[in-house]
Formats: structure tokens, sequence, C-alpha cells
């Protein structure tokens, strides 16, 4: 500054002065984050944080990072997906960002490097893309809330709070989604030898495995099995209820989820339902089959004894979550493994049959007789005689009537058609009548030429 007086000496007209001016640091920091508008539970989704410097100055890497810092606390069961580097993870723009994670308190932070690396000069933008899992188990129309901010550290200043923080543009309603699959599989207990396929004798048990499960990505709600006992055969006794324990993610062990099968005995029908798991961790509703859970029911039923050969046994099992009430179903993106192919079990008729023989004379009569137990002579070596013919060594009055007395059984397992006995008589008798005296079954009797059948 210069200034002029009257005293004609221009050696004093000036003089000096010095003014000191502060420069501080004001940047606008805007951030935005953006989320799908919708997500089906179990999925994984991308959340997208873009942070532009308004200005007027440059945000200055610091003696330690983060002057610049980006925090997003994700909403409860929402959790990064590690390792936490591309592709789950991508930072793009100037500052030299890193990201961190903290499961405590569930929350992502990301801050700027520190010293020149670190400045985020006017007029910049930084894009972080964070991918993240949902947890399987989000009800449906479920909407996920996440809200990120930006800030600085002194001496770094921004001017303008209202637009730190982002939450409208990244709110996200949940979807359900739940593949169900059952498969079934049948074997003869005891399978007839040398049949292929195995094959079950009539009046013997077929075993039958049902496996089910839930191949997600979501908890699948009101979920019932459902089997019907084939015709011709019956469920074995005892065998039900039984409870199934399922297994899969975290509930293992101690932490199975119960699934209980009932029979209606007027019906036929077997159905299971997940039930009792409100003390799990995670807890369960009656109903819910967690996502990747799966389960084997295994009963079996035996076969009526009078089916004839040749009769094939088919069944089928279905699953299916369905609308219960004001809850609706979990839908199913493949409908067509959620009935098992239909089983087929041949039949073949097949049984044990015995006979044994007494003979009861006018001698024997008195001293036996109910003429019980076995009667016959030893062969020369001291075996029985041949199987199904008796030898008898019964004394007899010539003269006299001589009763054969034959027991014929069925041992099983299956019903028997068209059984015919034989008996040719001895020389020196002569028939005289056949006639049946008990059992459960009606044979008609007739000789010829000394052959009674």
């Amino acid at each position: 500054m210069t200034w002029t007086d009257g005293d004609g000496n221009p050696n004093n007209d000036t003089a000096s002065s010095t003014n000191n001016t502060t420069v501080v640091h004001e940047s606008d920091l805007k951030l935005k984050k953006v989320a799908p508008s919708e997500v089906i539970a179990g999925q994984r989704m991308d959340y997208t944080i873009t942070v532009n410097n308004m200005g007027p100055s440059d945000v200055l890497g610091g003696a330690q990072p983060g002057t610049l810092m980006v925090m997003d606390t994700l909403p409860a069961g929402v959790t990064p997906v590690m390792p936490m580097t591309a592709p789950n993870l991508t930072i793009a723009g100037p500052g030299g960002v890193t990201c961190s994670y903290d499961s405590n308190t569930n929350k992502v932070t990301c801050v700027n490097a520190a010293g020149t690396p670190g400045n985020f000069p006017i007029g910049s933008q930084l894009t972080i893309i964070l991918k993240v899992q949902t947890p399987s188990n989000l009800q449906e129309g479920t909407n996920i809330v996440n809200c990120a901010n930006v800030s600085v550290t002194a001496p770094e200043f921004d001017p303008v709070s209202g637009n730190n923080e982002s939450c409208a543009a990244a709110s996200t309603v949940v979807r359900t989604s739940a593949d169900l699959t059952v498969g079934k599989t049948a074997a003869p207990v005891s399978p007839v030898p040398g049949s292929n396929p195995p094959a079950v004798r009539a009046g013997e048990n077929i075993r039958y495995t049902i496996t089910f499960g839930n191949a997600g990505p979501s908890d699948a709600v009101n979920v019932k099995i459902t089997d019907n006992v084939p015709g011709n055969t019956s469920a074995v006794a005892g065998q039900f209820p039984i409870t199934v324990l399922a297994t899969g993610g975290v509930y293992t062990g101690g932490n199975a989820v119960k699934v209980v099968c009932s029979l209606d005995a007027t019906t036929n029908k077997i159905s299971c339902m997940p039930m009792g798991n409100t003390g799990l961790n995670p807890t369960l509703a009656d109903g819910v089959l967690p996502a990747q859970v799966t389960g084997q029911l295994v009963f079996d039923v035996t076969v009526n004894a009078s089916v004839t050969g040749g009769t094939i046994i088919g069944n089928g099992a279905n699953i299916a979550s369905a609308p219960n009430g004001s809850i609706p179903g979990t839908s199913d993106p493949n409908s067509g493994n959620n009935t098992s192919l239909t089983t087929s079990t041949p039949v073949i008729s097949g049984s044990l049959l015995s006979i044994t023989k007494v003979v009861q004379s006018a001698v024997t009569v008195a001293s036996n007789p109910n003429q019980t137990g076995p009667v016959g002579a030893t062969s020369p070596t001291g075996t029985l005689a041949v199987p199904g013919v008796a030898n008898t060594g019964t004394a007899v009055l010539p003269g006299t009537q001589l009763t054969y007395r034959l027991l014929v059984t069925n041992n099983g397992p299956s019903d028997i058609v068209n059984v015919q006995v034989s008996d040719t008589l001895p020389s020196n008798v002569t028939y005289v009548s056949a006639n049946q005296s008990g059992g459960n079954a009606t044979f008609t009797c007739f000789n010829t030429g000394g052959a009674v059948t």
C-alpha cells in the first residue's frame, strides 16, 4: 500500500502490511448406494456404492489411512461373500481404498490410503461393489433396507452432510424359491434267489426307501412328503410313527431337523412333515425344511399272501410346499423332481408245503387213538423213509379197516392254488372212502385204480 503526503519528500510516502490466510480443505462428498429390487432368499446379490467429490477441495491422504471413510452396516443375516477380494469385492477410483469386515458388528469399512496415494481429487468418483450372501430363512416379502455413509476426518471437512448417507435406493424385496426333491427305491427284504429284477414272494416284505431334500436356495415352508401304502400290501405293524433326522448345512448332529412320519390306517396314506424343531439353532417353525437339508425314510410293507404270481407292486412318493391358511407355499423352480419314479417289484407266489401221514388200525386205536407224531419203519441204513411217504409198521387184523390220516400244511409265505395230494394205496388193501376232517381249505378226494387223489 502506498500513500503521498504534502511534505515534498517521496521517500517517506510508502508503507507495507502483511495478512495471513488459512487454507481449509472443504470437500462435498456425495454417496449413493444401489441394490437389486428383488433377491431370492439364500442367493447372493451386489451392493454398489459410489462416492463423488463435488469439491471445492481435494481430499488429501493423511499421516494415517482413513481421512476418507465409507461405512456399511449390513442387515441382520446378510454377510459379505468371502474372501473379500475380486470378484466378491471390486474397488475402482483414486485414493488407494481398501475394505475390511468386522463380524462382531457386521460392518464393512473402507478407507483411503495414507499420504499422497490416498488423495481423492475434486471431480473424482469411487465405486465399491460388494457381493453379499442373503440367509435362506428370510420370509417371502421381507424388505431388506441397507444404508451406507461416507465421512472425512480433520483437517478434511465436508460442508454438506445431507448427501453423505444413502438408503432409499438400497431397499430389496425378498422372494423365496426352493427346489424340493424326492426319490424312492424298493427292494424285497428276502428276494427270490435268481430273480432279476429282484422279486418278492407273496406274503413276504418289501422295503421302501424314500430320500427327500431341499436343494434351495431358500428354506421351504409347509413341506409335506406323502406316500401311499401300495395295493396288495399292508404296512408292517408297529413301525409308525417314524421320526427321521434330516441333516445339512448347520443342521447336523444334535441340531438335526426332525421330520415326523405317520400312517393313516383308514386311507393307508403316509404323511411326513418337519415338526418339533423350535429348539434348533436357528429355530424352525413346523413345516419348514431348510435349504441343503436332506433325509431318508425307510419302512416295510408285507405283500398279501393271496397275491398271484406275476403281479407287479408299484409305488411312488411325492413332496410339496403347499399353502397353509394365510401362509403361501414356497415356489419350486423345478416341479419335475417333486414326484419319484414309480417303483416296480414283481411278485412270485411260492410256499413250502409239507405233508405228514399216520395210520390207525383196530389194534392201535386204543393205545394211540389220535395217532399223533411220526409213524414209520426205519430204512436199513437207519434213516427216515423217503420224505412225504409214510412206511408204516402198524399191526392190523386181516379183514378190518386201516385209516390213513394225511396232514397237509402250507408253511408260507404265499397262498397256494391248485394243490394236489396223491396217495397210492399198498397192495392187499382196498379203498373204502376218503373225506376231509378239518382245515381251512376245501379238498375233494377220489380214487382211481388204487391211487387216491
